[in-house]
C-alpha cells in the first residue's frame, strides 16, 4: 500500500476521529505516533505510560503556544491531542501501517528529525523505568521501518 499524501491522511484521520489540526500540528502527532506502538508492545498500557501520554499531549500543545492567540487555545489543542492519542490507541491496528509508512516518508524528507524520532521511542519505553523485551523488539522493528 502506497502512502497517501500527508494532507490526505490528515483529512481521513480528522474525519474519522472528529478532530481538526493545522498541518504542522498534525505532523507533530505523526512524529510521536510510534510511542503508541511501543507502549502497547507488552499488551498493556501501564499507568505510568498513560500518564506520559497525557504529558505528551501537553508538550505537543505547548510546542505551539507561541502561535496561539490565547491560553484557552493551548488548552483546547492539548485536549485535541489527548483525544487523538486515545482514538489512535483504540483504533491502532486500523492506522498503524499507514501512519508508519507516512512517518518513514516524512523522516526521509526531514532527516533532521530522525534523532528526535529515535529518542522518543526510548523515552516512552522507559516510562516505567525499564524497557521490556517486547518493547525492545518493537523499537528495533520501528527503527528498521523508519530508517533510523
Amino acid at each position: 500500500m502506497e502512502p497517501l499524501a500527508l494532507p490526505t491522511l490528515q483529512a481521513q484521520f480528522e474525519a474519522q476521529a472528529g478532530l481538526s489540526f493545522t498541518q504542522n500540528e498534525f505532523a507533530a502527532l505523526l512524529l510521536y505516533f510510534p510511542v503508541l506502538l511501543v507502549v502497547e508492545a507488552d499488551g498493556e498500557l501501564q499507568s505510568e505510560e498513560w500518564q506520559y501520554l497525557g504529558h505528551l499531549a501537553k508538550a505537543l500543545a505547548d510546542s505551539f503556544k507561541d502561535g496561539l492567540p490565547q491560553p484557552e487555545a493551548r488548552t483546547a489543542l492539548q485536549e485535541r491531542y489527548l483525544h487523538a492519542l486515545r482514538y489512535l490507541r483504540t483504533h491502532l491496528r486500523e492506522w498503524d501501517v499507514l501512519w508508519i509508512r507516512h512517518l518513514h516518508t516524512y523522516l526521509a524528507l526531514h532527516p533532521e528529525l530522525k534523532e528526535e524520532a529515535e529518542e522518543i521511542l526510548y523515552l516512552f519505553a522507559e516510562a516505567n523505568h525499564q524497557t521490556s523485551e517486547a518493547e525492545g523488539l518493537v523499537i528495533a522493528q520501528l527503527k528498521t521501518e523508519l530508517g533510523l
